[in-house]
């Protein structure tokens, strides 16, 4: 577990430091060459100093506002306790159990079924989860999608998820951000090396203890295919089922946070557990 997260949170560092790193050398070369036309080249040190906090301020900028915008472009609002006790007692319950801070519990009304996780950090994190999950999964379908998606945010997926919509300039990332102009370089250099395994059926099911809970939850995903009415391209990456992102931005998207394989054949993996 402890490998994969650290994986997950190398390629986190490199989907912030890339495209922060690059507009603060375009900024820092930008300041040295309009200094030594201006014949004042002792101003060339705050050019430099000016493309470090660039770099800082970006990196910041883009850890903090990139979860915040896929949260945003799920369409879900905060559930509360009152609103769904089964739901916030079963998330509190696999916390407990695996040692997770609870995440913030969201709702889209929608009757697809489908959840995704967003996070900044392991202890900073939304499940979002739509209404028809809640209402036609389930105790047992339910708990497992629930773990799927705790899985996710425990092992690093979901930070990197939440960052690879902005960093890699999927659909729907803001043209000012940081991070969107310089995405194709981003694109070239994160996703050299080794892919990060992203699917946590088998995390899901350490957690729970029942292979056929997910088992049961994946066929009854697979058998509705109720597609989101709403649904923000910036955002497919995430959702426990439906389509993945084509194009540039999806070639990129498979070397870091890869694609689950059909669900028959998670199925079968799960079965011989």
């Amino acid at each position: 577990m402890d490998d994969v997260f650290d994986r997950n949170l190398a390629t986190a560092r490199r989907l912030v430091a890339i495209p922060a790193a690059t507009n603060a050398v375009t900024v820092a070369l930008a300041g040295i060459v309009l200094v030594v036309v201006l014949g004042m080249p002792l101003l060339a040190p705050l050019a430099i100093l000016l493309g470090v906090g660039l770099f800082l301020l970006a990196s910041k900028t883009l850890r903090r506002k990139a979860p915040a915008l896929a949260v945003a472009a799920t369409g879900s609002r905060p559930v509360t306790e009152a609103e769904e006790p089964r739901l916030h007692n079963l998330v509190e319950g696999l916390c407990v159990g695996i040692g997770l801070q609870p995440p913030r519990l969201r709702i889209v009304e929608d009757d697809a079924l489908n959840a995704l996780a967003v996070a900044r950090s392991v202890d900073d994190a939304d499940l979002v989860v739509t209404r028809g999950l809640l209402s036609q999964l389930s105790l047992v379908e339910l708990e497992a999608v629930l773990a799927h998606e705790l899985a996710r945010i425990r092992r690093g997926e979901a930070i990197v998820g939440a960052l690879a919509g902005i960093a890699l300039g999927g659909p729907g990332a803001p043209v000012i951000f940081p991070a969107t102009p310089v995405a194709p370089l981003t694109r070239a250099i994160v996703g050299r090396g080794e892919p990060i395994e992203a699917w946590s059926d088998i995390a899901a099911v350490e957690i729970t203890r029942y292979p056929p809970g997910l088992v049961s939850a994946l066929e009854t995903l697979a058998e509705a295919d109720t597609p989101l009415k709403n649904a923000s391209p910036a955002v497919a990456h995430l959702w426990i089922h439906g389509s993945r992102p084509s194009g540039a931005f999806g070639e990129a998207l498979a070397r870091v946070y890869e694609a689950p394989p059909p669900v028959g054949q998670r199925i079968e993996v799960l079965e011989e557990l």
